[in-house]
């Protein structure tokens, strides 16, 4: 009983290891506009969605303007 408990254990976090971790590189959606003076660059690239607004977003405290969550499809390679 012990040694199914230990390999069964042992499988899962190998698999752990092994599954690849999302990166900002493969995020599909975030934050547009840079604090505090988020009219600079808030809009959503071509073929994005803007889901949320914030004056903070996730970061700076904006003075001016506010920030824009926008989501993208992924790319088809």
């Amino acid at each position: 009983m012990t040694s199914s408990i230990l390999t069964t254990t042992m499988v899962f976090l190998l698999i752990l290891t092994i599954v690849p971790k999302p990166t900002d590189a493969d995020a599909l959606c975030k934050w547009y506009g840079i604090g505090p003076f988020c009219f600079v660059g808030n809009s959503c690239p071509d073929g994005c969605l803007k889901t949320l607004e914030s004056n903070k977003g996730d970061g700076m405290k904006c003075w001016f303007s506010h920030k824009n969550y926008c989501c993208c499809a992924p790319k088809l390679v």
